[in-house]
């Protein structure tokens, strides 16, 4: 059993990340809300962004640009997943 594996296990509420991780969609209601960035999904709109939760008890992820500043709330938001690790081993 992989680290990854066990860190699921032990508390499922963690996104786990690594080779061993299959990236998958999870209701929206799981979603980390301590200012992580995720991919959502709105379905009404088909639209998958990078957005976030501020606080613990926003209602919708906010749409926020690299400098942190706010662009707008994903109302309708359904789905969410963890990022991808960014791609290694490429010429910058």
């Amino acid at each position: 059993m992989s680290e990854d594996q066990i860190i699921v296990q032990l508390n499922p509420d963690v996104p786990p990340t690594g080779s061993d991780f299959k990236l998958q969609w999870k209701p929206i209601e799981s979603a980390p809300r301590d200012a992580t960035e995720f991919l959502g999904y709105n379905p009404k709109y088909g639209w998958v962004g990078t957005v976030r939760f501020d606080l613990p008890d926003d209602p919708d992820p906010e749409i926020r640009n690299p400098n942190g500043e706010f662009l707008g709330s994903t109302v309708g938001c359904t789905h969410w997943m963890p990022l991808p690790d960014p791609p290694t081993g490429l010429d910058e």
